[in-house]
């Protein structure tokens, strides 16, 4: 169909970015008159748009879209339709709807507040417990009563690294509730039928006798929950490639959707058996989507199969761009916070590279049974391709048998997936026979075997990969600039790859001071290490000979750096003009301080700090991670009695420096 047939495109990309872009405008002043342009869409026909109907069309939308965010975040109390007392305990009520991976001492699950001091009230919290041998631990679906008080999830104290608060902002969650098992007592389970047919199929899956591992992976393929595989076996899959396996996506809603048409196809020969075999697959695909916890990735594949079969319906072919565009646009219209997640992102960018990468190699000439075989490598290589940049930003590797690894596993994702399906099946009423509990275990245990082969070979990982935001934006640009090119041709994309180059050489050239350098005293328990960002590299000061390596990797990640270096930390720097001297437990109490120094108190020092501050006037003092909370809280009330700026690193995190100036 002609371009025109569709003028809700652009439309669609503006109201998808003013959504993205509204979660990182902090001043909101100026929201209510940006509105009114809101109504801008109906002023003109939705056919024959001039230019500058279209420019005026797409900003309002783009502005709706930033409306629809900034509605987002004006819930009360942060998404939390309750009120507590911050001072004293409260009674809490939660039902305890998604388990999230257990650490050594701990079990954590997202739980849905009910009510708060025996009032009604509605959220999500973070809801941590510690292990506790002499009280039963907690599952799935339960509900469950205790006092407490609610804590706000706190941001990283290191530039770079995970922001988990980040994460748990894009799930509307902003506090979690650290109980004690010994406080809290089960009162029932919730009624909620998709979390109880979850918790169903995974008791009785663990009751089974498969092998472990055969359970943790049944579990995660089909039910999505990963929180039982063990973080080495992630890790190996990722090496491989093959990690978006474990995400429940378009690849098992697919098959999904092949099997329940085939189980009701029958229904087509009784009278108004029709539409009944067309809309009951759609109805179990949602069902299964809410039953495996409504993740970002399976809502976007059975939204995607709902517009496809929808198309179908109507007998209209649209193009698949346009249904895989229009799914966007109301995932995010219904649920903003789409855009934040990174599952999300991937998920698209896979789906987009397949839609306009794929048709860039003709495969028709071919043999039937080579084209079949280069149809999953394309599809495969053109998935890959989508996602490659923004992982590599996140994880900084990219797994370079990633083709052999999916070449293998993709053409039997269909026999594993309808073989365990049929094993979960079984479990509802019986146990599966041994033998069907044999072929799964063994066939698991092969696919295991396998991905583990591909991650030993560390030759064709290519980790260690950072770069700039603006690497990664760029990037994509350059990605969209060779699609155009080799789908329009040269005549019609050279302005786009031109004004890109262009865009991207005045960038450089208007600003140059991006890469400012910067000092950072960083947190860092149990020791002192500096950190200079420079333009070409990261130096790392530090009084241990090893560095945590999630600490390096966090500021790497920050500057978009890949080379560093360690040095031995040192007692006085020079940071431009800045003078900054560390003070620690070699610390001479007659030593002289430079004018006007910046002091770092490091590993409990025995020194007469009040002293210290009164002969030598520091600006500013930073009390950085490898003290204790006893010095702590002595040296935070002496500086607050003589008035003298500081800097506790354990509640603010780093402290940055930059040249001429003093943050």
């Amino acid at each position: 169909m002609p371009a025109k047939s569709f003028p809700a495109t652009p439309l669609f990309l503006a109201y998808i970015l003013g959504t993205y872009a509204g979660y990182f405008v902090t001043d909101h002043t100026a929201a209510y008159p940006l509105f009114l342009c809101c109504c801008l869409p109906f002023l003109f026909p939705i056919y024959r748009w001039s230019f500058v109907q279209r420019s005026l069309c797409c900003t309002a939308f783009f502005l709706l879209g930033g409306a629809n965010s900034y509605f987002d975040q004006q819930w009360p109390g942060n998404h939390y339709h309750f009120e507590w007392n911050k001072d004293t305990s409260n009674v809490f009520r939660i039902a305890l709807i998604e388990p999230l991976r257990a650490g050594r001492s701990s079990q954590r699950f997202y739980g849905k507040v009910l009510t708060v001091n025996k009032k009604k009230a509605q959220g999500k919290i973070l809801v941590q417990f510690d292990n506790d041998r002499l009280h039963p631990t907690f599952r799935l679906g339960d509900i469950i009563e205790g006092k407490g008080a609610l804590t706000a999830i706190r941001p990283p104290l290191n530039p770079g690294a995970f922001d988990y608060r980040a994460y748990l902002f894009s799930q509307k969650i902003a506090f979690q509730w650290k109980a004690d098992p010994s406080t809290v007592i089960k009162i029932g389970r919730t009624k909620n039928p998709f979390v109880r047919c979850r918790s169903y199929l995974q008791n009785r899956l663990f009751e089974s006798k498969f092998l472990l591992t055969t359970k943790q992976l049944l579990n995660t393929l089909l039910l999505g929950d990963r929180s039982q595989i063990e973080r080495p076996t992630l890790e190996q899959y990722a090496a491989a490639g093959v990690m978006h396996l474990f995400a429940i996506s378009g690849l098992h809603v697919g098959l999904l959707l092949l099997l329940l048409r085939w189980l009701f196809d029958p229904l087509r020969r009784i009278p108004y058996g029709q539409g009944i075999a067309q809309w009951l697959p759609l109805v179990f695909l949602w069902g299964f989507a809410f039953l495996v916890g409504a993740t970002a990735s399976v809502i976007r594949a059975v939204t995607l199969f709902s517009a496809f079969e929808f198309s179908r319906l109507i007998q209209r072919q649209l193009p698949v761009s346009y249904l895989v565009l229009l799914s966007m646009f109301l995932l995010v219209f219904f649920y903003p916070r789409y855009v934040l997640q990174l599952g999300f992102q991937l998920s698209y960018l896979a789906v987009f590279g397949i839609v306009f990468i794929t048709p860039l190699f003709p495969l028709s000439s071919l043999p039937k049974l080579v084209r079949k075989g280069t149809e999953v490598l394309v599809v495969t290589l053109a998935a890959q391709v989508g996602v490659a940049l923004l992982s590599s930003y996140h994880f900084h590797q990219f797994p370079g048998l990633f083709l052999l690894g999916n070449m293998v596993l993709l053409p039997l994702m269909g026999l594993i997936l309808y073989m365990v399906l049929g094993a979960l099946t079984l479990l509802i009423f019986t146990a599966p026979p041994t033998f069907l509990v044999h072929m799964v275990d063994a066939l698991f245990a092969a696919m295991n075997s396998w991905v583990f082969w591909l991650a030993k070979q560390k030759n064709f990982l290519f980790d260690d990969l950072y770069f700039s935001p603006w690497g990664l934006f760029w990037g994509y640009v350059l990605l969209l600039g060779i699609i155009a090119l080799r789908k329009l041709g040269m005549a019609k994309s050279k302005w786009m790859i031109g004004g890109a180059c262009a865009a991207l050489l005045a960038f450089i050239w208007v600003f140059p001071s991006w890469e400012k350098p910067s000092l950072w005293v960083s947190h860092h328990y149990g020791q002192t290490t500096l950190v200079a960002l420079h333009s070409t590299a990261v130096h790392f000061y530090s009084d241990k000979n090893e560095l945590s390596s999630s600490l390096v990797a966090a500021y790497k990640h920050h500057a978009g750096k890949r080379k560093h270096r360690v040095e031995k930390l040192n007692q006085a720097y020079w940071w431009g003009t800045q003078p900054l001297v560390v003070i620690d437990d070699r610390w001479v109490n007659t030593a002289p301080l430079p004018a006007n120094a910046i002091v770092v108190l490091s590993h409990n020092p025995k020194i007469n700090l009040e002293r210290i501050l009164l002969n030598h006037c520091p600006k500013m003092v930073i009390i950085d991670g490898s003290n204790s909370l006893y010095f702590v809280r002595k040296w935070s009330k002496t500086l607050h009695a003589l008035g003298i700026p500081y800097h506790n690193t354990a509640e603010k995190g780093a402290y940055a420096i930059f040249p001429g100036t003093v943050e």
